[in-house]
Formats: structure tokens, C-alpha cells, sequence
């Protein structure tokens, strides 16, 4: 969307009004219609403001109109608080009127049933023919804080309004949004931009990020859903944030498994849409929070003083049930705490012999006898040591009335001589105190574990890697061809540049041994059959085979199981393969999420695949560079390595792989709801890869077709 396009024009003119108009304008100030007219008079909105109730002629000392169309000029942004019905007209008088967008508090539309579904259609057409902005229906509205356009009814506001704050609040939920605000405000983090999307009949949350992401008064966007509308949006809106250099800390809520109406291949069995949306958020250097109080926490450990490039750090206590519990949860968070250098650890121990250096490092109370262990320790370290980020674990002592100000000055004057390091400081002490060691740089939690995963999020942000461009588009007929077979469909994969093993078709068990003369042994006979998806259920497949002869055994006897598994079944081939050894046996696969859009999977595979359930997801296209971070986020990565006598697995043939598949279904996505490459079977370096069993199914073709 460009600049000149007359909805991004519009979003700015919704998002950041000159204008507001107000329709179901209410006298009184506590009513849901009276908010938004005392919220932007109390926050000194410099624009226009213009009741809209052909009831009254003044609303709360301004001028009321009968309707928008009495307005004398076109109005940026339209707060609508009527009826749902009355909804609908007010709406399309705004768009005829002018106006950029509407606020639609009103609810009683798609969430509740199907006459609500097609009343928030209508409003859907109206901003789709005309371009006019929508947020809602059944909204809590948004603010601009640097604007002061408060076009909102939540009671947060009731407590006074602050137009101080660089954090973007973006939430699906309005009655969760307004909580999330006033958690993160507890916590010392301004927000000075709100959106809430509702049911997002035009403006969805991706749309409304990437927005957020071109505003300089932003810093921080904080984002809250239980699902995308347009995945595509969203991988945007994260793109754009991640070139603006602006964190996003996203709470994404219904982790359960969702329940795939038809599993019909392993990938859509593992598809759960939360492991999608996580491997969105790998992609894409997402900070994930679970709750309020972690969203809140990350957002204030992201505030103040840069994070710093190095990503290690050093944990320091005066207790060792402090260190411990600053270990686990370093570990839980994957925050990096590596062991001191010798030199370091040996400067510890002639300051304090009782110390224990290693990291954490546990100088005990015992230190605080003796004013210069405290600056010795931390100098040491940082002398010695790149490690950026110091956390510090002092509890109540922080604020001990014989020792507050010896250890405010030895820390402060410690921070102020290393500007590129982050300190952290966990401490119970007055508010008083509290605030003058964050003026001084210092991030305060009273919890040490809560300190040490906000920070361990805050520093594990991945870089955003380029998206290669998709494969040239396949017609529709030649998908059909490589859904209807396992045969087609690998000489699709060979066309995608994904090797396969040799093979050959054919009807009969002798037809199949005179086939396979000359091959290299063994081989794999398999049954072939649009309506059967998995062979080995049945006694379909058969491996092993060492020469002709066993061909036509294997061949009869598949041939004897499969009818009597299925006796009505006409129509079945035969199938036959070299069978090649592998080292590892993996699982590749797209699935084309309804709101996602195409994902790409890589995860280890076999019959185990869905049991395990060891898989990354990513959103297609994805690069071969990205496809080594998929490999490097399974919990097995570390089979990959030279494991008991055994070289390193093929890791680039499997990035090449999952990139060349990847690029195809981002090309093939209005036509191809799955792929599923079970097993891709993997050598050791130089050895390759190859799709060894292949399942397509197409969008809309009326069942699975597969050998």
C-alpha cells in the first residue's frame, strides 16, 4: 500500500485525526456516547469537535448537529456509538460525507450470529467500495496520545489523562487492551498510542502494526490477539517494525491444538495453529510474552538505555538461593550466562575469598563488611569480559538504612563509567529509591527470576531475513497430475529441484520384476491409488527387496492385502523403487493456512512424525539461510552434528530443499492446500537428500488423491 493510496490516506486521517465527530453524542460525560466528547475536550484536542444527536442542539457545552452530513466540513475521524442497525446507515452517510474512518463502538454484528455476520458484511462492502477506514464494530475505539484524539469510552481515562508514553498498545480485545494498559502503566511504561481492532470488519491488527511501525512518537509496540484475519498483514507490519529498528512484544493467546477438521497428511496432523504463529514470530524476531505481568516486564526491561550488542550476561548475589534461582530461570529464557575467564574469577577471589566466581558470582552479605568488594567484583568482570548486560541481586539490602547510599553511589558511579551496558537491578526498597536508581539507567524488578526471563527476552530478538522470491507459477492441470499420483508428484518435486529416488509404475507383479532388471538393489514395492493415502496401513508397502524375483513376490502379496483391506477398490498400480539408506529421516511439508497463508515445516519424521511432533514452522517463502535457522530450532537439531562415529548430516541439501518447496507454495498458494514429503531422507554431508514418499492435496478438488 502506497502513500497515494486513498485508504493508507485515510488509515492516517482515522489513526491521527484533525477532526472528530461524535454520532450518538451523549450530555452526559459518564455514558458510553459522552466519553469520547469529554475525553478530547479534557485532553485539549486542538481540532474541530462535532456532536452529531438530532435530539439536542448542544452537547456538553459544543454545537450538535442533526446528522454528519450537517457537519460543515469533511471530519478525519467519526466516532459511531448507536445501534448496530442504526450503525450501518450512520456509516454510509460518513462515507458520503467524506470522512477518513469511523470508530465503531457499537456491537450486536458478527459476533453475534448469522444476521449480526451480515450486517458487519454490509459494513465491510461500504469500506471496500469507498474507502473509508473502519475499526470495529464491537470496539473499545483507540487514542493518539500526541494528538490528542481519545476516541475511546474505556474508564482507564477516568483516572486522568496522560498524553506522555512511546509504547503502541495494539489489541484484538478491547476489555483486555484497556487491561494490558493499565498493567504496563503500573509497571513505568507510557503508552502514548491504543488500538483496539474488534471485530475487524476493514482495519485488522497487522495493518494497524505496521502503521505504528512508521510513527516517529513510537518506540515499542506491544500487540495482543487470539488470531490474524490476514497473515500476510501481519508479516508486514512485523517487517516493517524490524526496519525501524521498533521491538514488538506480542501476546498471542488459544494455544491449544486446533482441531484440523480433515488430517489427512502428517503435516496437517502437526499444524496446530499455535506452532504457526510461533514460527511466524521466529521468523520475524517477535519478542512472545504469555501474560499481562510478562508483557509488562519485557516492555520496561525494552525501555530507557539501548540493550546492548552483546548478548551474554553476568549474574551477581548476595545469596545463593538468588543465584540458583537466576540460573533457572536463565536457562528457561535461554539468556546466555557463560563461565568468567580464569583471570577474572581470580581477581574475584583475592577481593573475597569466600566468593564463588563463576557465574553467577556469589559474593555473599559478607561482602557488604567491606566497601570495596562490590566495585572490585563488578570491575573485574567488566574489565576481563565482553558481557553486556549485569544483573544484580541485592534484595532488601539495597535499601538497609546503614548501607543505602554506599551502594547507590558505588552502583551509579559504576553505570555512569560503562555506558554500553545494561544493568539490572533486583531489589525491595522504597518507591523514592526505586526511582532514582532507574534515573540513573538502572532497570529495578523486585523478583530475580522475573528479571532475568524479561531480559532473557528482550536479548533474544532473531535477525529478519530476506524472502526469496517464489517459483514461476504451475498451471492448475499440472498440480492435478501431481495430486493424483505419487509418481507425478515427484517428478513435480524434481522439477522444484528436490531429488527422488528412481522409480516405475506399473499394473502388474510381473510387469513390475521385469521393470526393475538391472536396478541397484533393494528396492521398495509400493500399491498406487488415488483413493489410498496411507500404503502401509493397509499392507501397501513392502521394503527390502533384494531381486526380481522378490519384486513379484512383494508385488503379489501387496496386491492380496489391499484387496482384502479394501475389496470394492478398482483400479490399483503398482509402484516400484530403489530403496536408499539415509542417515536421519525427516519431514518437509506445506500447509495453507486459512489466515497464515502457506507455512512451510521441517521437523524429524518417519511413522514417529506425529507422535513426537519435533517441528518448526515458517511462513513461505523462506531462503535457504532461513531454512538452517528451522534446522538449528528442532529439538533435535544436534543429530545434525558428527554423532558416534557418524559424519555431519547433509544440512545444506535439506535448506535447499525446504527453500525450493517453500518458494513453491508461496506461488502455488490460491491452488495447493498441502504438501507432505514423508520420509525426506537425509545423508551425511555431500550425500543429498531425497522425497521418498509424496503427498499433494489441492484446494477444492473434492478429497486427497495420492498413489
Amino acid at each position: 500500500m502506497t502513500d497515494t493510496d486513498p485508504r493508507a490516506a485515510n488509515l492516517e486521517r482515522l489513526f491521527r485525526p484533525r477532526s472528530v465527530a461524535v454520532i450518538g453524542a451523549s450530555a452526559d460525560p459518564a455514558r458510553i456516547g459522552g466519553r469520547p466528547v469529554r475525553y478530547l475536550k479534557e485532553a485539549g484536542f486542538a481540532g474541530p469537535v462535532y456532536p452529531i444527536n438530532p435530539k439536542r442542539d448542544e452537547v456538553q457545552g459544543l454545537r450538535c448537529y442533526g446528522s454528519i452530513a450537517d457537519v460543515p466540513q469533511p471530519v478525519d475521524a467519526v466516532v459511531v456509538a448507536v445501534p448496530a442497525k442504526a450503525a450501518i446507515e450512520a456509516v454510509r452517510a460518513c462515507a458520503q460525507a467524506g470522512a477518513g474512518g469511523c470508530v465503531i463502538f457499537s456491537a450486536d454484528f458478527a459476533e453475534s450470529g448469522p444476521d449480526g455476520a451480515a450486517r458487519q458484511a454490509a459494513l465491510e462492502q461500504i469500506a471496500h467500495k469507498t474507502g473509508l477506514r473502519i475499526i470495529g464494530p464491537n470496539c473499545l475505539g483507540l487514542f493518539n496520545a500526541p494528538s490528542g484524539a481519545f476516541l475511546t469510552f474505556s474508564s482507564f481515562f477516568d483516572r486522568g489523562i496522560s498524553k506522555e508514553g512511546r509504547a503502541a498498545l495494539i489489541s484484538q480485545s478491547g476489555g483486555f487492551g484497556s487491561h494490558l494498559m493499565e498493567v504496563v502503566k503500573a509497571r513505568g511504561v507510557g503508552v502514548g498510542t491504543w488500538i483496539t481492532t474488534g471485530n475487524e470488519a476493514d482495519v485488522e491488527l497487522g495493518e494497524a502494526l505496521e502503521w505504528a511501525a512508521g510513527q516517529d512518537t513510537v518506540d515499542t509496540i506491544l500487540a495482543y490477539t487470539e488470531g490474524v484475519r490476514d497473515g500476510a498483514a501481519l508479516a508486514r507490519g512485523l517487517v516493517a517494525a524490524r526496519a525501524a529498528g521498533k521491538p514488538v512484544i506480542f501476546m498471542k493467546s488459544g494455544r491449544s491444538q486446533r482441531g484440523v477438521a480433515a488430517a489427512s497428511t502428517h503435516t496437517a496432523a502437526m499444524a496446530g495453529s499455535d506452532e504457526m504463529y510461533q514460527g511466524l514470530f521466529d521468523q520475524f524476531g517477535v519478542r512472545r510474552v504469555y501474560s499481562a505481568e510478562e508483557m509488562a516486564d519485557l516492555a520496561y526491561m525494552l525501555s530507557g538505555r539501548a540493550l546492548p550488542q552483546n548478548r551474554d550476561a553476568a549474574l551477581f548475589t548476595v545469596s545463593g538461593a538468588g543465584g540458583v534461582q537466576m540460573s533457572d530461570s536463565a536457562e528457561d529464557s535461554k539468556l546466555s550466562i557463560p563461565v568468567l575467564p580464569q583471570a577474572a574469577q581470580d581477581e574475584i577471589k583475592a577481593l573475597a575469598s569466600f566468593a564463588a566466581p563463576g557465574n553467577p558470582v556469589d559474593f555473599t552479605a559478607q561482602a557488604l563488611n567491606d566497601p570495596s568488594i562490590l566495585p572490585g567484583v563488578l570491575e573485574a568482570v567488566a574489565r576481563h569480559t565482553e558481557i553486556g548486560s549485569f544483573v544484580i541481586y541485592l534484595t532488601i539490602t539495597a535499601d538497609d538504612a546503614a548501607l543505602r547510599e554506599q551502594i547507590f553511589a558505588t552502583l551509579s558511579t559504576f553505570a555512569r563509567r560503562h555506558p554500553d551496558k545494561l544493568f539490572v537491578l533486583c531489589m525491595l526498597g522504597s518507591g523514592a529509591l526505586v526511582r532514582r536508581y532507574e534515573e540513573a539507567g538502572f532497570r529495578v524488578f523486585e523478583d530475580c527470576a522475573r528479571a532475568v526471563v524479561a531480559l532473557g527476552r528482550g536479548l533474544r530478538a532473531t535477525p529478519v531475513l530476506s524472502q526469496p522470491p517464489p517459483e514461476p507459477a504451475i498451471q492448475r492441470s499440472a498440480l492435478a497430475q501431481a495430486a493424483a499420483s505419487e509418481s507425478a508428484g515427484k517428478r513435480l518435486l524434481q522439477e522444484l529441484g528436490i531429488d527422488v529416488p528412481r522409480g516405475a509404475v506399473g499394473d502388474t507383479p510381473g510387469q513390475m520384476a521385469r521393470l526393475c532388471e538391472g536396478w541397484r538393489f533393494p528396492v521398495v514395492a509400493k500399491i498406487v491409488h488415488e483413493d489410498i493415502l496411507h500404503k502401509s496401513d493397509i499392507g501397501g508397502v513392502r521394503l527390502g527387496l533384494g531381486s526380481p524375483e522378490a519384486v513379484r513376490g512383494a508385488c503379489e502379496g501387496i496386491l492380496s492385502a489391499v484387496h482384502a483391506a479394501l475389496p470394492d477398490l478398482v483400479g490399483a498400480r503398482l509402484l516400484v523403487e530403489e530403496q536408499i539408506s539415509a542417515s536421519a529421516e525427516l519431514i518437509l511439508g506445506i500447509e495453507n493456512d486459512a489466515a497464515l497463508g502457506p507455512m512451510v515445516m521441517l521437523g524429524f519424521g518417519g511413522v514417529q512424525a506425529e507422535i513426537y511432533k519435533d517441528a518448526v514452522f515458517r511462513k513461505a517463502p523462506v531462503s535457504a539461510a532461513e531454512a538452517e535457522t528451522m534446522i538449528d530450532a528442532l529439538k533435535g537439531a544436534a543429530f545434525f552434528a558428527p554423532f558416534r562415529g557418524r559424519e555431519a548430516l547433509d544440512r545444506t541439501a535439506v535448506a535447499q530443499a525446504v527453500s525450493a518447496l517453500s518458494r513453491f507454495a508461496a506461488s502455488a498458494s490460491a491452488s495447493v492446500q498441502s504438501i507432505d514429503i514423508n520420509p525426506l531422507l537425509v545423508g551425511v554431508k555431500g550425500q543429498g537428500a531425497l522425497a521418498a514418499d509424496c503427498v499433494i492435496v489441492l484446494k477444492d478438488n473434492g478429497g486427497t488423491k495420492d498413489d
